[in-house]
């Protein structure tokens, strides 16, 4: 670490994600032809009643300090929304703390549960934020390599284990199966006695820039964490969180996350067709949800994630993510959170690309 800094950042790393998009950004700005598909967030423009809601608030002068767990009416509008979800179980709007977005409700749940000494599994592979963060709360994180056979059986074995668990569902929404994705709330209670479930607004409705995203945990947790961020942010902006709260509890929305759903299901049927089309001694991850298509790269000879994807961009102007990134450099992250002729193009300059690697 250079001198004069805190050993608390002595683990800290740049984000990868936002690192390349702002090689990317950097290129197109030079004048280079390049197409972004390293990026983590809808290219869809916030929903009109959302948007709406927040200017409202502006207009209405609700632009000042809310309460640090976040107001009322969002954190009502989220117990609501989490119960319909799941079957119509309760859920205490009083268990819930709203953040700016759902990094801050990551960072203040880890922030709050562990410490020096504590050692904290990560299945991988993982958003890279999630072991950082675990650094900068002083405990170790380990990372464990994912099976998609464990499914919610990591409840049962953390609640014999008497473990923490933080479950991330922020893409819960984008789901390609019936219904919304499995979720820790379709469990039964005696499972949820030691769960903390982070979520937020900002991939299901395109709201990544108005940052709110919210925990829900149990009381004892909640109030340490907005007691923590009573110290750290205050609270999350004001006048976004009634736009979160329209969002969350205006039913006329669903039609609008229906409808960018089924684009990112048509996007990543392209995607999964055109890999097994042109390439296919690729292997990948057919995605169930979210938006990101994972495939390997060392199937084209002795190369690495990280080496394919700085060729890529270098020789045919295509940004993706080394899996390095992730925990595990022989794959690369594909986002098709882009606008479909982009994904196509950029399909036909990986083909391209991946073929001649394979020659």
């Amino acid at each position: 670490m250079s001198e004069g800094l805190s050993p608390n950042l002595q683990h800290l790393e740049t984000s990868a994600t936002i690192a390349i998009s702002a090689e990317a950004k950097r290129r197109k700005a030079a004048g280079e032809d390049v197409i972004d598909l390293g990026a983590g967030e809808p290219d869809f423009p916030t929903p009109s009643i959302p948007a709406e809601a927040g200017i409202r608030a502006i207009k209405d002068g609700k632009t000042h300090y809310s309460a640090n767990e976040g107001i009322l009416e969002l954190r009502a509008a989220a117990a609501t929304h989490l119960s319909l979800l799941s079957g119509g179980r309760p859920v205490n709007a009083d268990h819930i703390v709203v953040s700016n977005g759902s990094k801050q409700s990551l960072f203040n749940a880890c922030f709050t549960l562990f410490g020096p000494g504590d050692v904290v599994a990560i299945p991988a592979p993982a958003w890279v934020s999630y072991p950082q963060i675990v650094h900068l709360a002083r405990a170790r994180p380990v990372m464990i390599a994912g099976d998609p056979e464990w499914s919610l059986a990591i409840a049962q074995w953390a609640k014999a284990k008497k473990v923490w668990v933080i479950a991330d569902e922020i893409y819960r929404r984008i789901h390609y199966g019936t219904g919304p994705a499995p979720s820790f709330l379709d469990l039964p209670d005696e499972l949820l006695e030691r769960v903390v479930l982070i979520t937020g607004v900002s991939k299901t409705y395109a709201m990544t820039g108005w940052r709110i995203g919210f925990a829900l945990a149990p009381a004892k947790i909640a109030k340490a964490m907005a007691a923590l961020q009573s110290h750290t942010t205050t609270g999350a902006n004001h006048p976004a969180q009634f736009a979160a709260a329209a969002a969350l509890g205006d039913e006329r929305v669903e039609q609008d996350v229906t409808r960018m759903v089924g684009e990112f299901r048509k996007r990543r049927d392209m995607v999964v067709a055109r890999f097994r089309q042109d390439l296919p001694g690729v292997e990948f991850v057919d995605p169930l949800g979210a938006f990101y298509f994972f495939f390997r790269v060392d199937s084209f000879g002795k190369i690495t994630g990280t080496d394919f994807c700085t060729r890529l961009i270098t020789q045919s102007g295509v940004a993706l993510v080394p899996g390095a990134a992730f925990g595990d450099d022989r794959w690369v992250r594909l986002s098709y959170a882009a606008a479909t002729d982009s994904i196509r193009s950029a399909l036909d300059r990986i083909v391209s690309f991946a073929r001649k690697l394979g020659d």
